[in-house]
Parts: structure tokens; sequence; C-alpha cells
């Protein structure tokens, strides 16, 4: 019999206690399956490379610039040592937590990012008011910019306080989508979260004058019909992805909407109506071509959810 493989997440941690909220996070999600292995990670500042140059000609110097080293190394390993407390209360195995000092080489999120790609983890947990250096990142630029250096690993994005279980799975007639129930499938995996496959149908109105609506009966009715036909094959498809990772079908619920002309706005009235703590999303968007930075569907939701999750696939 093959061994499973072991699911692994880096948790990056800085000084703020929110940062510990990632953990919170992961045991929400994973309670009824602790065995994975988690990287709590802490990438330490670096010096500007002009004043090391500098306070090296001075023995004086030097010495304070070591000492600035050490509390630096102290600092991490404190946090480190916090956030391996925490996740050890809540049950999971000593032996599968690493803690990780990063030392900076180029930016913290590169670094994060090289780190996580390197070790080939499954997702990086990032709670939107914690990563800081020195307090001085917001989630924008963290985000954003881990996203743009992380090409292949997943980055789950956490906002408040998230108490719900429930995952929602937006599918559109992309393979972007289909990536994202692919991870969604792997990883939820042995656990006992809910997971709504969901879809809302594009209306019309996004592309003809509203004024036109009500005497177009042929056109919406081959509209509605091609709208059907397109999406079934991808919802078939997701949940035989889902089916086939092991989750049971009786945790998997399907909904197909008449939708807005707001794609963003549909999913998060979804995930609030059906309490569903995480949205699972493909980092481009739905069918779009636009580069996440540029906009789409994907940035709005991650702009748009409050005390959920969001994962960029």
């Amino acid at each position: 019999m093959n061994k499973e493989i072991k699911k692994m997440f880096a948790l990056p941690l800085d000084v703020s206690l929110r940062s510990l909220k990632s953990i919170d996070y992961l045991d929400l999600i994973f309670q009824a399956d602790k065995n994975i292995n988690v990287a709590l990670l802490h990438a330490m500042p670096r010096l500007p490379s002009f004043l090391v140059e500098t306070c090296m000609s001075s023995s004086d110097s030097a010495k304070e610039l070591k000492a600035i080293k050490n509390e630096n190394k102290r600092i991490a390993n404190e946090i480190l040592k916090k956030g391996k407390t925490r996740i050890e209360a809540c049950g999971y195995i000593s032996e599968n937590i690493q803690e990780i000092r990063i030392e900076e080489q180029h930016s913290i999120p590169q670094d994060i990012c090289r780190w996580s790609e390197g070790n080939q983890v499954d997702a990086i947990l990032l709670h939107t008011r914690g990563l800081s250096k020195l307090e001085a990142f917001f989630m924008g630029q963290v985000t954003m910019k881990l996203l743009e250096c992380c090409q292949t690993c997943p980055i789950w994005v956490i906002k408040g306080n998230v108490q719900e279980k429930n995952i929602l799975l937006p599918i559109d007639a992309s393979e972007k989508a289909l990536k994202a129930v692919d991870h969604a499938g792997f990883i939820l995996k042995n656990t006992d979260n809910k997971i709504i496959l969901f879809h809302s149908k594009q209306e019309l109105s996004s592309f003809v004058p509203r004024s036109l609506l009500g005497n177009i009966p042929s056109i919406k009715a081959i509209w509605a019909q091609k709208s059907k036909a397109d999406i079934k094959p991808y919802i078939e498809k997701a949940q035989e992805i889902l089916l086939n990772a092991g989750i049971p079908e009786k945790n998997i619920t399907l909904k197909v909407i008449e939708g807005t002309e707001k794609a963003d706005k549909d999913i998060l009235k979804e995930a609030a109506g059906s309490k569903c703590g995480t949205i699972v999303i493909g980092r481009q968007g739905f069918s779009s071509d636009q580069v996440f930075v540029m906009g789409g569907n994907t940035r709005k939701i991650l702009e748009g959810a409050s005390d959920m999750a969001v994962w960029i696939v």
C-alpha cells in the first residue's frame, strides 16, 4: 500500500500576536486531521549593506552589529517558540512542527516564497495583519508581492476571525477553476468540512442593454440554454475530482444560481449566506485573461471578504 502524502503548510509569523491567528485557522480546517506538517517561519530583517560594511571597520561598531544580530535571533526564537506552543496546544504532533529562521536575502515575501517553494509546501498561510517588517507592511503590499513571487505555491489569505468551516468553491468554464478544485480535494481529504460547488450564471444584461431584455425572448432562451450546457461538464468534472480525492459525497453540495453582472458579489453573497468561512479561487479569476495585479474577480473577492479566508491557487 502506498504511503499517503502528508500535507505541509508554511506559517509566517512576526512580532504581532495577530500573526498567530493563522494557527487558529489551520486548526479550524484540520480539526479532524491533525497529522500534517507545519513550518513556522520568521524572516529576520537585514541591515543595510552600507551600514554593515561601515561597522566592520570599527571594533566597537562590529560588537554593536553582532549584538543586533544576536537580538534578532533571540526575538525570532521567541516568536517561533510561541507559535509552536500554540499549535501544540491544539493537539498537533510536535515532531511535525518545524521552527525556521530565515535571514533576509532579497525581501521578506521573496525569501518566504523561495523557502516555501523549495520545500514544496502545499500552501502559505498569511493573516492580513501579520507578516509585517517592523510593522511597516500592510495586507495589500505583502499579499501582492507574495502572489507575484510565488508562481506555484497556493497562498491562503486569512482576513479577520474565521469561525465557519464550510468551503465555497466557485466554478466557471476554465481550467483555473478545476485547478483550485484539485487543490481543495487534496487539502480537505480526511477532514469533515462541507464543500459547496457554486456557479452563478452571468446575466445577459452584461452584453445587452436592459431596455431590450423584455423584447428578445428567443435570444434569452438561447443564452440560458448555452450557459447551462457550457458549465455542466465543468461542474461534473469538479465533483469527480473531489470524489476521487476521497471527499465523501455527503460533504459535497452543488449550487447553480441566476447570477448578476458582478460575479465577485454573487460569490461573496453566497459565502455569507451559506456560512462559508473559506473561498477557494484561481489566482487570475474566472475566465479572465487579466493578471491578478490588474484586477479581476480574484482581487475583488480578496478585497471584499470579511472574517473569511481566501485560498488563491
